[in-house]
């Protein structure tokens, strides 16, 4: 049974919010890009990974995870 058009969506609503997601999607990229980023740092400048976990509020376990995974390739 076809829905009805007061079922339907406001016009543009299903784009906008497919294109909200998009944007979320790349800005938690973009920010899990930079929590690698300061992790490492942080390492390489000889914070523990119990000390970096206590100042992010990650599970150790995790922050060893991101300091595990080689970093993205550089764009060219």
């Amino acid at each position: 049974m076809p829905a009805s058009s007061a079922d339907m969506p406001a016009d543009g609503m299903l784009e906008a919010a497919a294109a909200a997601v998009t944007a979320a999607e790349e800005a938690l990229q973009a920010a899990r890009r930079d929590l690698r980023t300061a992790v490492v740092a942080s390492r390489q400048a000889g914070e523990t990974v119990q000390h970096i976990a206590r100042r992010t509020g990650l599970d150790p376990v995790v922050v060893r995870n991101i300091l595990a995974v080689p970093p993205p390739p550089a764009a060219s």
